[in-house]
């Protein structure tokens, strides 16, 4: 069974606080990136770490939630009776487990969200399951949305002239194809602008 991490900060707060400690954290991050870089250059320090290793050196270790996807019918899944079969034993689960009045969240990929979705649509006694994307695809989607934002902008060129990646990978970050690449490229691309604000503001 595969292991998340589960953040135990989120829980008590509101949600509008949430985005303000995320982003002080990554703020922290990026001038303390920014400032360490001439020194490392003269002085031969040690630089802060890239942003991941960043953050799993200021949190603490986090408990874990196990997720498991066990098989609700062995059926084809792209099928219309068999889609409605596992949206409705999910939803019985669901009862039988919180309650009648708790909703169901089911999470799907893109080829069978859109059909899970027609058939909520359809029909009235599905009203008490959510369907949303998997996380893939919603980062997918993600990327694909600030790639259409900027293409053309004169950001994917400096990628391309910097020879960070070639035109056909910088096209397909674009797209939102390349997940790791992508997320790469936007926190290279954070660091470099924030580095040009902050040599403006200081």
């Amino acid at each position: 069974m595969p292991v998340a991490p589960l953040h135990p900060g989120f829980g008590p707060l509101a949600e509008q606080h949430i985005p303000i400690i995320v982003r002080n954290s990554d703020f922290a991050w990026l001038i303390s990136r920014f400032l360490t870089v001439n020194q490392v250059e003269h002085e031969h320090q040690e630089s802060v770490p890239v942003w991941s290793a960043y953050h799993s050196l200021i949190n603490e270790a986090r408990p874990v939630t196990r997720i498991g996807a066990p098989p609700l019918l062995s059926q084809p899944a792209h099928e219309w009776s068999t889609l409605l079969t596992v949206l409705m034993r999910a939803q019985d689960i669901s009862t039988a487990v919180v309650g009648v009045q708790r909703e169901t969240v089911v999470s799907l990929d893109m080829g069978l969200y859109l059909p899970a979705k027609k058939l909520q649509m359809a029909r009235n006694d599905l009203n008490h399951i959510i369907l949303r994307p998997g996380e893939l695809h919603i980062v997918m989607a993600m990327l694909k949305t600030i790639g259409s934002y900027i293409e053309g902008e004169g950001i994917d060129l400096c990628w391309q002239e910097s020879e960070l990646y070639g035109p056909a990978t910088v096209q397909q970050i674009l797209d939102g194809k390349h997940i790791t690449r992508g997320q790469r490229t936007h926190m290279i691309t954070l660091q470099a602008l924030f580095g040009l604000y902050l040599e403006g503001f200081l």
